[in-house]
């Protein structure tokens, strides 16, 4: 019994630097956070006044924010379903005995290391209208309203071309964690199917895929969590133009913030972005690790 409660105690002390930062750099801002977004505050007065509800209740009544709100979801999921049905495909391919397949594995994750502003300036030169990449691609097969296509000027397109650059930056990440997931599988699975005359369709459908659902809900998971707080993408590459086109709650948080120094405002919009992210990682949790239990 002595030798439990040494046990726990030295736990304790080992885990209690860790703790001390978590809350000093996780907890207490985000308590902060909540209270300032009560106030009516610019971020440099010493002057705080209290307003209540009025912030969250001006976010409901606000066309703006609902329409940020609107384009944060439109965003997430285009960029979360394309990023794991490309991981998965590619991981499917690499999962093969093919040559060079540790060097395209390599190959396909290295976006993921590179800055976002690395990221961010080279797509903006791949969407330039000035002797862009697809610009002069598209003028050379002789597509020449392809060519004209304003990729980050044009508003109804403007949210999937950043969506784009994301894409291509994070799909390496999902590819890697289904193939991590496919080399677990067992062999013995694969050549059951096979026996009662699968094919490889059959095999992928009614034997891996089922089998990869705890990494499945994984990368969901994290992918709709990047996908909701995005912000770099958007600033870098349109700062939330044209007009408003791609002004996500990440960007608006920005703009009122340190824009017109709403600072109050700012992070009431903070706190409902990070509620919306915590309910929507809780019932995806819920739903995806009740379908692992069905299979």
């Amino acid at each position: 019994m002595e030798s439990k409660k040494n046990l726990y105690a030295q736990s304790i002390l080992f885990l209690l630097p860790a703790l001390i930062l978590f809350f000093l750099f996780v907890v207490y801002p985000i308590l902060g956070s909540i209270r300032y977004s009560f106030t009516e505050w610019n971020g440099i007065s010493q002057q705080v006044k209290a307003v209540g509800l009025a912030n969250y209740i001006e976010f409901f009544h606000e066309k703006n924010a609902l329409a940020a709100l609107k384009r944060t979801f439109l965003l997430a999921v285009y960029v979360v379903v394309i990023q794991n049905a490309v991981g998965l495909l590619v991981a499917e391919l690499l999962d093969h005995n093919i040559r060079g397949k540790k060097w395209f594995r390599a190959i396909y994750f290295a976006p993921g290391m590179l800055s976002t502003i690395i990221v961010a300036y080279l797509w903006n030169f791949i969407y330039s209208p000035m002797n862009g990449v697809l610009e002069n691609l598209f003028s050379a097969l002789g597509l020449e309203r392809l060519a004209a296509v304003k990729w980050l000027a044009d508003p109804d397109l403007v949210l999937y071309s950043i969506g784009n650059a994301m894409i291509w930056q994070s799909f390496g990440f999902s590819m890697l964690l289904y193939i991590a997931g496919m080399q677990s599988i067992s062999d013995e699975y694969y050549e059951a199917a096979r026996l009662d005359g699968a094919s490889a369709w059959e095999v992928f459908r009614h034997v891996k895929f089922p089998l990869l659902a705890p990494v499945f809900t994984i990368n969901i998971v994290l992918s709709v969590m990047g996908a909701l707080k995005q912000f770099d993408h958007i600033f870098l590459m349109t700062g939330g133009g044209p007009g408003k086109a791609s002004q996500t709650m990440t960007v608006l948080i920005f703009d009122q913030s340190f824009g017109v120094h709403r600072f109050g405002y700012g992070t009431a919009l903070s706190v409902i972005l990070i509620a919306i992210i915590l309910v929507l990682s809780l019932v995806q949790l819920r739903l995806l690790q009740a379908r692992e239990v069905e299979l």
